[in-house]
């Protein structure tokens, strides 16, 4: 059976990272069918945001499934919360850096955001990075406010060998580092 909640989400909507408000803009909360696949959404709330981009949507779940806000965010979590501040355009930068816990050599390949790097690894640069993403509709898998996954592998012979990995970029112009311990 499914368990029904009464949630409450409120925060504030900003078109940019320079806080422009995202006034009148339409929110709509859709809940996903989850039976193994998504089937299909249903509508909990449509609300408005005010003049300073200020939202409340009050609302009852009808069923599991993930929580999404069409207007703002993809998916996010099924409790009541206060989102703080939310960006229309909100893009974040990263590096990828390595951290070997063993020698690799040039016979060893690691597949990291649809690249192939050649061993041996050096764990003082970073050996990729992403630039100019939109942090709340990132394409990896996001599954999570505000962060994204990706998958990674070395020397792998089948799907079942990639790692996956949660980052959760910053936004608004900061630069993260992130490391893949292996």
């Amino acid at each position: 059976g499914c368990k029904k909640q009464s949630i409450t989400y409120k925060g504030t909507v900003y078109m940019n990272c320079q806080k422009e408000p995202a006034a009148n803009r339409e929110l709509v909360v859709n809940q996903i069918d989850e039976d193994g696949f998504k089937t299909g959404t249903d509508e909990l709330a449509r609300g408005t945001t005010d003049e300073s981009g200020r939202f409340v949507l009050k609302f009852e779940t009808k069923k599991d499934g993930p929580i999404s806000i069409r207007g703002i965010l993809t998916e996010i979590p099924v409790e009541s919360l206060d989102l703080g501040d939310l960006y229309v355009q909100n893009y974040g930068k990263a590096y990828f850096f390595l951290n070997p816990s063993q020698s690799y050599s040039s016979n060893d390949t690691l597949y990291l955001l649809g690249a192939k790097h050649a061993g041996p690894f050096d764990s003082s640069v970073p050996i990729d990075s992403i630039s100019d993403n939109i942090t709340s509709s990132y394409t990896f898998s996001f599954d999570r406010l505000d962060e994204f996954r990706i998958r990674w592998a070395i020397n792998p012979d089948t799907i079942t060998d990639y790692q996956r990995e949660w980052f959760k970029l910053s936004g608004c112009n900061v630069i993260d580092s992130f490391f893949l311990e292996f």
